[in-house]
């Protein structure tokens, strides 16, 4: 297994199968990151420099971060500029530094005067660390972290989600007295903890994700991985194909520039032959698969996949989260021609945060576009669709509606189906994506 393998391993405590009811004290699931070493080395460098976190969301950094704060600082000061603890300090700061000339002797030090309006038991001292968490929210604050490092004697830690903001023209990059350091998704060693320390303290169900066809990933690092995985022996494991989107910067590097330095991307016939390897090693193993990137021992189903695949209504929180919900939330539309709706969040957090229901995007799901979901999301499931169900949700017969696409797909041997179920052969599933659009309605 490579290094990068390790760091797309990601171990979650499992929604499905059988419930667990486990109260779990606080410290008996920490597990200490290693990226804790670099965080004590930069406190105990003499350079004093501030301390500039990135990483992607859901990685930790936050909860990290404090951890660290705590453990190594007699007094700590957290202000997350997109909560109210940021509109509070931003009030304190704006009144520490707004002097006009003729009111008097200007402030000596409006940074200082901020911190203690915003905490009164601030004091600057070596034992004392400020963090300020989701910096991007301020311009002004974030162009003045070279002035943290010069003009306090405390130490700062700085964080957020950077991309997008940065290169903006208010916000000036700091190319100096900033130490910065990346927070990843667990390495495979702290996989590993994190999947040990769940079994001792009584998770009997787990799932482990795992992404196949990653760059420099050959098909016997994947055949690796997945041995190593399953002698653990998880209730659940979710294997993906990595897929490439236009327009991210993961596609631009190794589609169009084709990765001219680096790990390359496995060719399409290693990708193809880690894709079986993968459905071979699992029914080896005792793992059912019963969707096309999903396997479960027996009884421990996924029933939050199930869930969506036989669109069942579920509510989406989060930015760009999205909802599928019966009828018309928005009472802007009386009459539906279909039975469900789709709301999306908005994609940025402060939108997001300050939404009120007539700012999501509502899409009203006409029955054409709810027929074709029916089927290429229920054909991902191995047992495939119900013509019962079909017919009793939309009043009429599966047959009507695609009894030639069956029939034709059927005769390349990519479907095939009893008096109820309609499901894809092993060849179908591995064109899985033709057989969907056969299934698309013209309105």
């Amino acid at each position: 297994m490579s290094t990068k393998e390790y760091n797309l391993l990601n171990m979650k405590a499992a929604e499905e199968g059988k419930a667990n009811k486990i109260k779990i004290g606080s410290e008996c699931m920490d597990i200490k990151r290693h990226v804790y070493q670099t965080l004590l080395k930069w406190k105990n460098d003499n350079c004093h420099t501030t301390l500039e976190v990135n990483g992607a969301r859901q990685v930790g950094k936050t909860y990290i971060i404090n951890k660290f704060a705590n453990e190594n600082f007699s007094h700590k000061v957290y202000i997350n500029l997109f909560e109210l603890s940021g509109e509070q300090f931003l009030s304190c700061y704006q009144k520490a530094c707004d002097w006009q000339p003729g009111e008097g002797p200007r402030p000596q030090a409006p940074l200082h005067d901020a911190f203690r309006l915003f905490d009164e038991n601030f004091s600057d001292t070596e034992d004392t660390v400020i963090i300020i968490d989701e910096i991007q929210e301020s311009a002004e604050i974030y162009n003045r972290i070279r002035e943290f490092t010069r003009q306090f004697r405390c130490r700062f830690i700085v964080t957020g989600s950077y991309l997008g903001r940065i290169y903006e023209p208010e916000f000036r990059y700091s190319s100096g007295d900033v130490t910065s350091i990346q927070i990843y998704t667990l390495s495979y060693e702290e996989f590993l903890e994190a999947y040990h320390l769940a079994r001792a303290n009584g998770f009997s169900n787990i799932n482990v994700d795992l992404i196949s066809a990653i760059p420099g990933q050959t098909v016997e690092s994947w055949r690796r991985t997945l041995e190593q995985v399953m002698a653990l022996s998880p209730e659940h494991i979710s294997a993906y194909s990595l897929i490439l989107e236009e327009g991210t910067t993961f596609y631009k590097k190794y589609v169009e520039d084709e990765a001219k330095e680096g790990p390359k991307l496995p060719d399409e016939d290693a990708e193809r032959q880690m894709y079986w390897d993968t459905e071979t090693l699992m029914e080896k193993n005792g793992y059912h698969r019963y969707e096309i990137s999903n396997y479960a021992k027996e009884g421990y189903a996924c029933r939050h996949n199930l869930g969506y695949w036989e669109r069942i209504p579920y509510l989406g929180f989060g930015i760009g989260a999205a909802s599928l919900v019966p009828g018309d939330l928005t009472g802007k539309c009386r009459k539906l021609e279909g039975k469900m709706s789709r709301y999306t969040n908005p994609d940025q957090l402060r939108e997001y945060a300050h939404s009120y229901r007539n700012k999501f995007q509502a899409e009203l799901l006409t029955e054409t576009e709810e027929m074709e979901e029916f089927m290429f999301l229920g054909l991902r499931k191995m047992n495939g669709i119900s013509k019962k169900e079909f017919s009793e949700y939309f009043g009429k017969s599966l047959e009507d509606i695609y009894g030639e696409p069956i029939c034709k797909l059927e005769s390349l041997k990519l479907l095939e189906q009893d008096d109820d179920r309609v499901w894809l052969t092993k060849r179908g599933i591995d064109v899985s994506n033709s057989v969907f659009v056969e299934f698309l309605l013209e309105e």
